[in-house]
């Protein structure tokens, strides 16, 4: 069964908040679905991982360490998974750590 998941319910993944226990039960069972994202969810989702700090929500050592696994977890997926309707070249997230504002230029 294909399943689209945006980068809203990824954020929920790495910070628990409503609707965080039900993405993270899609997400451990990757077999029963086939995962598709925009292939700008993991800029999108190391931004909201960011704009937690700058609103002090999230720990900077702890947006880090989970900008660290989404990294990682998008490193592991297959690219067929991160489709999206326009051609987008890949963005290095960790562009993002340590610049407040370059999300909204690279969007």
């Amino acid at each position: 069964m294909p399943a689209y998941v945006d980068t809203s319910a990824l954020v929920k993944r790495y910070v628990a908040e409503v609707g965080s226990a039900w993405v993270r039960r899609l997400l451990a069972h990757p077999a029963q679905y086939v995962i598709y994202t925009s292939a700008l969810s993991q800029v999108e989702v190391i931004s909201a991982l960011q704009r937690r700090v700058r609103e002090g929500t999230l720990a900077e050592a702890q947006a880090q360490r989970l900008a660290h696994r989404v990294t990682v977890h998008f490193e592991q997926s297959p690219q067929s998974t991160r489709r999206n309707t326009l051609p987008v070249k890949r963005i290095d997230g960790s562009l993002l750590m340590g610049h407040k504002y370059l999300a909204c230029a690279l969007v």
